[in-house]
């Protein structure tokens, strides 16, 4: 991806992902966050942008659809997806830290 291109090719690239909230995706391959260079990247500080634009979206998509149902199915399955969520998280963390980073 990044490294193939130019500086130009890198920039437009990224702000393609960035237009529909991407970025995280992205840069998880070809860029390490903390190694010196990554501030050649200036769209890099975009993928938490991303995360947290895909789980409003999601998060606000599965209310709407769940409310229809009702409230204790809705309180019963955020319950659920929070502990599924931490427990991915604490999983994770011990795997792939630079992976759980991007996500």
């Amino acid at each position: 991806m990044w490294q193939k291109g130019g500086a130009i090719r890198d920039l437009t690239d990224s702000a393609a992902v960035l237009a529909v909230f991407l970025s995280n995706f992205y840069f998880l391959s070809p860029v390490d966050y903390f190694v010196p260079g990554a501030e050649l990247q200036p769209l890099l500080n975009t993928r938490s942008l991303a995360v947290e634009e895909q789980l409003e979206l999601l998060i606000a998509l599965a209310f709407v659809l769940l409310w229809r149902r009702g409230r204790g199915l809705t309180v019963g399955v955020l319950a659920i997806v929070a502990v599924l969520s931490l427990t991915h998280v604490q999983w994770a963390a011990g795997g792939n830290p630079a992976r759980n980073f991007f996500f």
